[in-house]
């Protein structure tokens, strides 16, 4: 109902004229009424079965057979139930929920692989096209594929390295004088070739005898109408918040990310995500501001992997050490970080978590995140909280506090087998991340992953920025001595057996307000230590250290920081059994205070009691049956 202009009303002595004001007002309170009217109706379900008869109204007895059926009628409060299925759709969600009746959609039951949004090309997953034999002594087999290159192949989930030429496939080299993968992919000719392993170690070599998802191209954009870069869209835009819960749902080779977010408030629950490029949820970013904007977005659950590449890059050290298969000595350094970037070899890089395009007040937790690149890259997160994940097997970082994160907490997690688990590596300039803080996690390694040795930490502000243009305002500064808001690491438990706790990336750097206290570790060196670098209190030097008890059993007491002196005892008297991996002291010792802390412990170390626990119930909460 609208209020006519002009109107005039008339009441005992007395007349007015209904002004503008007034009358906007009456037609909120009438739109007020009304959405009451509608939010007192019940929030219904709808269901989707892909292997249901067409034309159902999304009823129990009639269902949708498309996810967007669902997604194009939803209203705030409802709940879409998925049967089992495979699912070949990219889902464009535009309508969304209120605070308090959020628009869930769900498995009938929480089963990894039980309902399957996926990007895979039909046919070929399919079966509906044969793979021919294209040459029979590399076992290479090809289907016709006229579609840009993929960014990501599977087989039955095993990750095909992606190849930048038919030639490299062949000879399985990722950059000329640099071993790859033994399998492969890449698309060439109208035709795409793969390569599976010849030993067996993932099953039979013939591409026909597995389900092959063949990924859309990674060139799609995830803003274009009609993209399959993601497997569901939630394309609110900024500011908006969308109060949606996505349970349940594994989702399978999208273009370049399983979840895009554009728009605030989000769940993301019990997902497996496979042959993610960019990761399993990616934020909205920006243009070239890179600003990211998507805000308040939970992950919690879920399980991310890109299996074998951690598995690829030990199979690649063993060779090279063994003299299997030889590397450029000119290309020694980091050889193995083949799946790193296009530069390194990989068509489609790997150098991604995950989530990616991470903007204010996200939370990750109770994740299983492994045989991976990363577990988080490039966070940039404000408020961020990463707690109770297991990672392992990582060829780079786990989580990487760059490039202005600010006020993250990385707490209650595992560590375990990660090149380099934690990086404070800043790349775009100022604002410095922090202040940022990691506590209360366990980091070791076991002894299958000592070929790859590394650091608990990477520290450090790259100096190539002041000679950037991008960066005016650094020339005037000297990169040799910076300060940030602060990075406070403190009640872990360390096992570092081969490596460094303190990878120092600029060694001729002090960087202030690093703190590191009431942590146990046990390393055979603390930091890349030098006489020269104790006397000028560059790197790890000029750190903080209070309340730490250490057990650093190669390098002498005399070359270490003076501050940490007084913390080193025997390894015995750390962890007696730190070889077997065993973290919970014999004694617990009392922590000291540690200035602004978000929180105080009462020991030194991350367990606080011998039956202290955490990261307990990671990954997909399958339904009991």
């Amino acid at each position: 109902m609208q209020i006519p202009a002009g109107a005039v009303f008339s009441a005992p002595d007395k007349k007015f004229q209904w002004n503008r004001k007034n009358r906007n007002m009456a037609n909120r309170i009438l739109a007020l009424f009304s959405c009451m009217i509608a939010c007192s109706v019940s929030a219904a379900e709808l269901y989707v079965d892909c292997n249901a008869s067409p034309a159902g109204d999304g009823s129990k007895n009639a269902p949708y057979t498309t996810i967007q059926q669902a997604a194009d009628q939803v209203n705030p409060g409802d709940t879409v139930i998925i049967m089992p299925g495979v699912y070949f759709e990219s889902v464009h969600l535009k309508r969304f929920g209120q605070p308090g009746k959020p628009v869930t959609f769900r498995a009938d039951k929480i089963e990894r692989r039980r309902v399957i949004l996926t990007g895979a090309d039909p046919s070929i997953r399919n079966k509906k096209v044969q793979w021919t034999l294209a040459d029979a002594e590399n076992q290479i087999y090809s289907v016709p594929y006229s579609a840009a290159d993929p960014s990501r192949v599977l087989y039955d989930e095993v990750d095909l390295y992606p190849y930048r030429s038919l030639d490299a496939l062949k000879k399985l080299e990722a950059t000329p004088g640099v071993p790859g993968p033994r399998h492969g992919f890449v698309q060439a000719d109208g035709k795409l070739f793969v390569r599976l392993r010849q030993d067996g170690k993932y099953g039979s070599v013939n591409p026909n005898h597995h389900v092959m998802a063949v990924a859309p191209s990674s060139k799609d954009k995830l803003d274009k109408s009609g993209t399959r870069a993601f497997n569901f869209g939630l394309l609110g835009g900024r500011n908006r918040d969308l109060h949606v819960i996505l349970d349940g749902i594994t989702f399978e080779t999208p273009g370049v990310a399983a979840v895009y977010v554009d728009g605030n408030h989000v769940v993301i629950r019990n997902a497996l995500f496979l042959g993610c490029w960019m990761g399993g949820v990616r934020g909205k970013i920006i243009g070239k501001t890179g600003e990211k904007t998507s805000a308040d977005i939970t992950l919690e659950f879920c399980e991310f992997h890109s299996f074998p590449v951690y598995r690829d890059v030990q199979e690649l050290l063993s060779d090279v050490k063994s003299g299997k298969r030889s590397v450029d000595p000119q290309k020694k350094r980091l050889y193995w970080w083949v799946h790193k970037s296009r530069l390194n070899g990989a068509v489609t890089p790997y150098e991604y978590g995950i989530a990616s395009g991470i903007g204010k007040s996200w939370t990750i937790r109770n994740s299983y995140i492994h045989d991976a690149f990363e577990a988080v890259a490039n966070s940039d997160g404000d408020h961020m909280i990463f707690e109770d994940n297991l990672c392992e097997r990582l060829i780079d970082n786990g989580f990487e506090l760059e490039n202005h994160g600010r006020h993250c907490h990385i707490r209650r997690n595992y560590f375990i087998d990660i090149f380099q688990p934690i990086s404070m590596q800043p790349l775009c300039g100022h604002p410095w991340p922090g202040p940022n803080y990691v506590y209360q996690n366990v980091f070791y390694r076991t002894p299958e992953d000592r070929l790859l040795k590394g650091s608990t930490f990477k520290i450090g502000i790259q100096k190539r920025m002041w000679g950037n243009k991008k960066y005016p305002y650094l020339q005037g500064d000297s990169w040799k001595h910076q300060s940030i808001p602060g990075l406070l690491i403190f009640n872990n438990t360390i096992i570092e057996p081969d490596g460094v706790v303190f990878a120092d990336l600029e060694k001729d750097q002090k960087i202030d307000n690093i703190s590191f206290c009431n942590n146990l570790v046990v390393a055979p060196s603390l930091g890349w230590a030098s006489r020269k670098k104790k006397e000028d209190g560059n790197g790890f030097y000029h750190f903080s250290y209070s309340g730490n008890r250490m057990a650093i059993f190669r390098q002498p007491a005399e070359i270490l920081p003076s501050s940490a002196a007084n913390q080193l005892y025997p390894p015995e008297q750390v962890l007696p059994e730190w070889e077997k991996n065993r973290l919970v002291p014999e004694e617990f010792e009392l922590a000291a205070p540690v200035k602004n802390a978000p929180l105080q412990f009462r020991y030194v170390g991350a367990f606080q009691s011998p039956n202290d626990s955490f990261a307990n119930n990671v990954g997909v909460q399958e339904t009991r049956k």
